[in-house]
């Protein structure tokens, strides 16, 4: 879209320009648009110098355009991320809920959990 506008904005200004080379001589009743000086943002992003306040009009229109679909695309990911890590928390309760129900705590609880490998106490 940014570049179209640019492309669009460059033929306007270069036809403005042709046309006050064939028409030097202005009529009273044409309005005239100031153009403000130019600014490194602007050239940075490869728009002409010498941009009329309509031409800067359109471009802030295709910014807030582009900024509200940034804002859409960032909740939709923060929404998307949060649905995962609830699913994640959920099938977690839900694996606890599994493992408590399959588990027989006398016997967690009566077996020994000594390593068989270490030395005997008093050994040696």
């Amino acid at each position: 879209m940014l570049s179209e506008l640019r492309t669009r904005i460059i033929s306007e200004i270069a036809l403005d320009e042709e046309r006050k080379k064939n028409n030097p001589i202005k009529s009273q009743s044409a309005i005239s648009m100031k153009r403000k000086a130019s600014s490194n943002v602007f050239e940075k992003l490869g728009f002409p110098p010498g941009m009329t306040y309509g031409h800067r009009s359109s471009l802030r229109k295709e910014c807030s355009r582009f900024l509200r679909f940034a804002f859409l695309v960032d909740f939709l990911s923060y929404e998307a991320l949060a649905n995962i890590y609830l699913g994640s928390v959920k099938d977690m309760i839900d694996r606890l809920a599994e493992l408590d129900e399959n588990c027989n705590m006398d016997e967690v609880m009566e077996t020994d959990y000594s390593d068989p490998n270490a030395a005997a106490p008093g050994g040696g």
